[in-house]
């Protein structure tokens, strides 16, 4: 099981606690591909909790391991693996202001 113990700010977030992220297969596919590679993943697009909502984002997986524990193997990263750190990035957030900052407006624009 992948239960988030912890999670920042609460009052955005307290629905996804006690979440286990390992339940669903696109969430552990991400949690495990970091914790096997020991670098940030990013899960495919899922909906992510948004106070009493669900909303179209991604979750980023940085895995935590235990000080001072060889990390040169799947192997060595997986028994030292402690949990992870995750941000939750809702689309909405990601592509705010995009249009407006970009060249979409401008008759001469190539997109």
């Amino acid at each position: 099981m992948y239960v988030v113990p912890r999670i920042e700010p609460p009052a955005l977030n307290e629905d996804a606690l006690g979440l286990d992220v390992g339940s669903g297969v696109t969430r552990r596919s991400a949690a495990d591909r970091a914790m096997e590679t020991g670098l940030p993943v990013l899960t495919q697009r899922i909906r992510v909790i948004e106070g009493d909502q669900e909303v179209p984002g991604f979750l980023l997986f940085l895995p935590v391991y235990a000080v001072g524990r060889p990390l040169t193997s799947v192997s060595d990263r997986t028994s030292a693996l402690q949990g992870w750190v995750y941000v939750s990035l809702r689309m909405t957030d990601l592509t705010r202001g995009l249009l407006r900052e970009s060249d979409y407006n401008n008759p001469g624009c190539a997109l």
